[in-house]
């Protein structure tokens, strides 16, 4: 019988240790701190930009990209990582330089990186913009195939 309590014993004085652990751990991982949000390609988010290109009309953004965000930041190809980094404050999982032809969309919500697309073609402006922004074809030059990003005054 003595032997079993001190086994238990034994396991017990190590739990702070253990449970210190388990919080060191915990407060390292998830999406917040320096962990970087990989860049992805986005072929959905495309083809609705393609869809409001060929109708000539417009939609918002947020219409187009669900999600509780606030801001983006849209950088056309080819574009380096640290560029992207020190544009947005934060680490962005992807390779040292951006050359698909199409551009890269970053999200944030309340400051910190949400998300991290890509989108095909290269038809955006770039800039950083609000959740407001709106998507829409540009009349001028007749079948542009570049998109107007306007940004209502907040």
């Amino acid at each position: 019988m003595a032997r079993s309590t001190t086994r238990v014993r034994g396991w017990r004085s190590g739990l702070p240790v253990l449970l210190t652990l388990v919080f060191v751990l915990t407060a390292c991982g998830g999406r917040g701190g320096d962990e970087a949000v990989e860049l992805r390609e986005d072929a959905a988010l495309s083809e609705r930009i393609r869809q409001v290109q060929r109708e000539g009309d417009s939609a918002l953004l947020r219409d187009l990209v669900e999600g509780d965000w606030d801001t983006v930041h849209v950088f056309p190809d080819p574009v380096s990582r640290e560029f992207v980094e020190r544009r947005v404050g934060a680490p962005v999982d992807m390779l040292e330089f951006f050359a698909i032809k199409g551009q890269v969309l970053v999200f944030l919500r309340a400051g910190e990186v949400w998300r991290a697309v890509y989108t095909t073609p290269n038809n955006l402006v770039e800039g950083e913009y609000s959740n407001r922004v709106r998507v829409q074809a540009r009349t001028e030059p007749p079948n542009s195939p570049l998109m107007e990003l306007v940004d209502p005054p907040a």
